[in-house]
C-alpha cells in the first residue's frame, strides 16, 4: 500500500486481500496489472476487498506515479530512470543507528545512470532529492523535475551531498 496513494485515499488498508477490480476477479499480480493498464489517471473503479472476514468495497480515482490525476506526457521527467538504480525501504534500527527520519537505500545501480555517474555507491540512502524529503520509494517517482540535489548518508554514517553536475 503506498503511503498517501489512491488506495490509501479511498479507505483501503494494509492487509485487505483484493479480489476484484469493476467486476472482474483478481487472482494475481498480473491480472492487477492488466485490470489497472485498461484506466488512466483521474478514472474511477470500484474495487472489493476482503477485510476480516468480510467483504469491502471501494471507489477508487486512479493517479499517476507521481501520486495525480492528470496524465503523464512524454516529457514528464523520470526520476526513478534518471537515478539508474534500485531502491528498498530502510528499517526502523538502520534509520536509528543513522540518527535519520526517513530515507531509502541504493541496493543496485544501472550502468549511465546518475548515480553511477556521481559515483555513488550500493548501500547509500537517499535521504533528500531537491531538498524534498524520501521517505519511501514511492517518493522518486512523485520527482517529476529535474533533479539538482541529492543528499543523504552512507552506511557507516557519513553524510553526502551531491549538486553541481551537469546532463
Amino acid at each position: 500500500l503506498t503511503p498517501g496513494g489512491a488506495a490509501e485515499a479511498a479507505g483501503i488498508q494494509k492487509g485487505d486481500v483484493l479480489f476484484e477490480i469493476n467486476g472482474v476477479e483478481i487472482v494475481d499480480g498480473a491480472t492487477l496489472s492488466e485490470q489497472i493498464a485498461r484506466y488512466r489517471p483521474n478514472d474511477k473503479v470500484k474495487v472489493s476487498v476482503k477485510r476480516d472476514g468480510q467483504v469491502k468495497q471501494f471507489e477508487v480515482t486512479l493517479r499517476n506515479r507521481a501520486g495525480k490525476t492528470e496524465l503523464l506526457t512524454k516529457d514528464t521527467f523520470d526520476a526513478v530512470a534518471a537515478l539508474g538504480g534500485q531502491f528498498e525501504e530502510i528499517n526502523d534500527r538502520a534509520k536509528e543507528q543513522l540518527k535519520i527520519d526517513s530515507g531509502v537505500a541504493v541496493v543496485g545501480i544501472t550502468p549511465g545512470g546518475l548515480l553511477q555517474r556521481l559515483r555513488v555507491r550500493r548501500g547509500f540512502i537517499i535521504t533528500q532529492i531537491n531538498d524534498t524529503p524520501i521517505r519511501s520509494s514511492a517518493d522518486l517517482y512523485k520527482i517529476t523535475e529535474k533533479i539538482t540535489s541529492i543528499d543523504g548518508v552512507y552506511p557507516d554514517g557519513r553524510q553526502a551531498y551531491y549538486s553541481g553536475w551537469a546532463d
